[in-house]
Formats: structure tokens, sequence, C-alpha cells
């Protein structure tokens, strides 16, 4: 709320008089120091109200800015706007909610932007945890010629699944696609499994080993699916 739009204090008898005059209402700042005397004449669905001072002026208030007691009045005045009763249409809001409603909508568009790319960018990370867990490992699994070759390669896989687990807890703080990203830590886990059995056993054709690269192969598509249905689901609340 901006100060300057208070009106100056008063005695309380006057304060008093004003109470009574029709549909003004006196209003008070939070700490109680500053009161606006004004009638309301619209109501907008983001805790802003629309009021016309006794000279005439229309100013937007944010509901936080009062004491209780008058956040309990505007809330019986936002009940009666519910029935349509004495306000006028939200296209009818002063110009500077119009431009606070773009400014909002710009925000929301760059933010959904940036979840967009850091999705791709965790699409692309699980990908390339695919090629280097089973596609690396394998390779060397098949034409290494020395035993520590195979040992460089499970650790690797041990590292690069600890580097994938951090980064990927970090992508889920900064988009709160918790659920995904756990899901994608698993597959991580999974992956590093795979990686390191399939590294000793020194054979792809190992039974047990492809079914396991099966139910990974799968898990992959299925974790993307899942991270891209949480962007589109959170870009949609969003916009």
């Amino acid at each position: 709320m901006l100060r300057g739009e208070y009106d100056d204090e008063i005695e309380e008898e006057e304060y008093e008089e004003e109470e009574d005059e029709g549909e003004y209402h006196t209003f008070r700042s939070k700490d109680g120091s500053k009161k606006l005397i004004a009638k309301v004449i619209s109501v907008d669905g983001d805790n802003v109200i629309l009021v016309r001072k006794k000279d005439g002026r229309e100013i937007e208030m944010k509901v936080s800015s009062f004491q209780r007691k008058d956040q309990a009045y505007l809330r019986s005045v936002v009940a009666s706007y519910d029935d349509g009763v004495g306000f006028k249409a939200e296209e009818d809001l002063i110009e500077e909610s119009e431009d606070v409603t773009k400014f909002k909508q710009a925000i929301a568009g760059f933010l959904a932007f940036g979840l967009v790319l850091i999705i791709v960018i965790v699409i692309a990370f699980l990908i390339l945890q695919f090629l280097i867990q089973v596609l690396y490992t394998w390779f060397i699994s098949k034409f290494a010629a020395d035993e520590p070759t195979f040992q460089n390669a499970v650790k690797f896989s041990i590292w690069f699944s600890v580097f994938g687990i951090l980064t990927e807890f970090v992508i889920a703080g900064i988009t709160m696609v918790l659920p995904s990203v756990i899901l994608i830590i698993i597959i991580t886990i999974l992956g590093f499994l795979f990686s390191y059995h399939w590294a000793y056993q020194r054979s792809y054709k190992d039974a047990g080993c492809m079914k396991f690269f099966i139910f990974y192969f799968i898990l992959v598509p299925i974790g993307i699916l899942i991270v891209i249905t949480a962007a589109l689901s959170m870009i949609w609340k969003m916009m």
C-alpha cells in the first residue's frame, strides 16, 4: 500500500462520524498509525481492491495491508461481489491493474520457458547417463583387454552416478518436480548396479544382465515421460 494514499490522522470522534456515512469505510493500516476513508467499488481476484476516496480519486490497495477487522469487512464485501451486488466487472479495473496482470503473465511465461529448459537438460542428462552407464560399460566389457580397464570403467560409472544423483537433487530443488526426479535417481542407481554387474560379469550375454538391461531400457523412457508430464502440469498451473 502506498504510504501517501492514507488520509492524515484525525480525532476518534470524527472517525466515528465517518463510519456512519453510507458505503464509506475507515480502513486502518496494520500498525494503526494511518487510516483511509474510502468506498470499495471493485474487487480483483488477486487480493487487491479498488477504492474511491471522498475526493473522487480511485486507487488500488492490497487487502493484506489492513487490520484484521478491516480484512473481515472486505471478506463480506467479496461475498457480495460474488453475488453480483453493486460492483464493477473485472474489465473495469483501473489501467494499473491491467499493467500488473501483464507483468505477472510475462514473469509466468519466463518461468515456464526456464522450466522447459531445465526439463530438457534433465532429459538430456538422463539419456547421457544411459549412454555412459550401459553402452560404454558394455563396450568396455566386450573389447577391453585387461582387468584394470574394467575396474576403471566401473569407477567411472560410480562417480558419474554420484554426480548424477547430486545434480538431480539440485534440479529437484529448482523445479520442485520432486517425484519425477526421485524416479530419475532410482533409474540412476539401477543403471549403476547394471553397469557394475555387467562390467564384472564381462559378458553382455549373461541372462540376468539382459533381463536387467530390458528393465532399465523400459524405465528410461517412462522416467522421461513422467518428467515431461510434471513439467507441463506445472506450466499449466503457472499460466
